[in-house]
């Protein structure tokens, strides 16, 4: 039971609420430059497969499309500011959240500091 954190507030660790108390290990060679290249946590794999695609399909129409069709596609300026509508709005709101996020944190170390004042205290 000393071993591990409760996820719930249980008296023993089932195997289903046990959570491991081991440290994070950073290895420090290059000056610490080789968490740049760290692929957990990191959404670098998942940006990858969208990022190549994308790029894939601009040297498509740079090299195989011709400038007059170009022109004729992007005649009307409708679709661009859906398209930036839209993006805007995903952005404001993933802004919105993380901020959020942040200031729920922000609360709960100020509640924690004054708890243990008050445990201080006493």
């Amino acid at each position: 039971v000393a071993d591990c954190i409760t996820v719930a507030q249980e008296s023993a660790c089932s195997p289903l609420t046990r959570l491991p108390l081991t440290m994070i290990i950073y290895r420090k060679s290059l000056m610490g430059l080789a968490l740049l290249w760290k692929c957990n946590g990191s959404a670098l794999p998942r940006a990858l497969i969208p990022a190549i695609f994308s790029s894939a399909v601009a040297v498509f129409f740079e090299l195989y499309v011709s400038d007059v069709l170009l022109e004729a596609l992007i005649s009307h300026p409708y679709p661009f500011q859906v398209f930036c509508y839209i993006t805007a709005f995903a952005l404001v709101f993933r802004t919105n959240t993380a901020y959020a996020r942040y200031w729920e944190a922000r609360l709960a170390c100020a509640t924690m500091a004054s708890k243990w004042g008050d445990a201080a205290a006493m």
